[in-house]
């Protein structure tokens, strides 16, 4: 069984180093034409909440949850592991929506925050360049004001973090949340199975008691619940792309 996991498959995890004003300063970044070749084989990618009014509308978008009980919300990006279907091949993203996840890359936020207490940032290094494209610092060092808008997403990645489980954990608690698998058929014939997820039980969502259902809509619970259930639409999108994809691509025949 395939299983979506709530970060970024990857071969190799790229490496990262702390961003320095004055190491740094020559760095430029080509963000004309990114491209995301570490997420080829991404099958799930983090979502933070303030992103699934855009993103329901382009990946079904399901919670996991970690071994150490953490929920996330993801964005569905493939059917079997190793295979992003929203990249081309050149790497390049194919998708309606751009999550923040990659619009940040190649920065990471770091968890530990600096002597004065501000929060620093990390590049993966490869994908900068000291030739054409966007300078990372001014003249003076300050950061470009794109570098800035960089910077204040990957911090409502990193904050959302801690909504996103509490707003699950709630609709676990209210018994809403079932486990899911998906099967189903390529055009080649591999049958696929897709699992690790969880989704919302429509009829159990519609069946809340009116004071379960107002403390949930207080926290802003339900309206997470019901982008997350407009999502599933696209799993027949996504489930088409495999199909093209698989048509697309030969396989190796499978031993009697």
């Amino acid at each position: 069984m395939e299983m979506i996991m709530s970060e970024v498959q990857t071969k190799r995890e790229p490496e990262f180093s702390i961003v320095d004003k004055t190491a740094h300063r020559l760095l430029r970044m080509n963000r004309s034409a990114p491209t995301f070749p570490w997420a080829a084989r991404a099958i799930s990618l983090v979502l933070a909440n303030a992103e699934l009014p855009e993103a329901c509308q382009a990946y079904p978008c399901v919670f996991t949850k970690s071994e150490d009980g953490l929920w996330s919300l993801v964005a569905v990006t493939g059917v079997e592991v190793g295979r992003n279907l929203f990249l081309d091949d050149q790497s390049r993203w194919t998708g309606r929506y751009l999550p923040i996840v990659l619009r940040t890359w190649p920065f990471r936020l770091v968890q530990q925050p600096d002597a004065e207490g501000s929060r620093l940032i990390a590049a993966h290094l490869p994908a900068l360049t000291s030739g054409s494209g966007d300078a990372l610092f001014d003249q003076e060092g300050n950061e470009s004001p794109w570098l800035l808008q960089v910077m204040k997403e990957l911090v409502v990645l990193d904050e959302s973090a801690q909504i996103v489980h509490t707003h699950v954990k709630a609709l676990e608690d209210a018994g809403l949340l079932q486990s899911r698998n998906l099967q189903f058929m390529l055009p080649d014939g591999r049958q696929l199975d897709l699992g690790g997820f969880h989704v919302v039980d429509e009829q159990l969502l519609e069946a809340l008691p009116n004071d379960k259902a107002g403390a949930l809509h207080a926290q802003g619970v339900l309206a997470m619940a019901y982008l997350h259930l407009l999502s599933m639409r696209q799993f027949r999108q996504l489930l088409e792309r495999a199909a093209q994809a698989s048509a697309n691509v030969p396989h190796a025949p499978v031993a009697a």
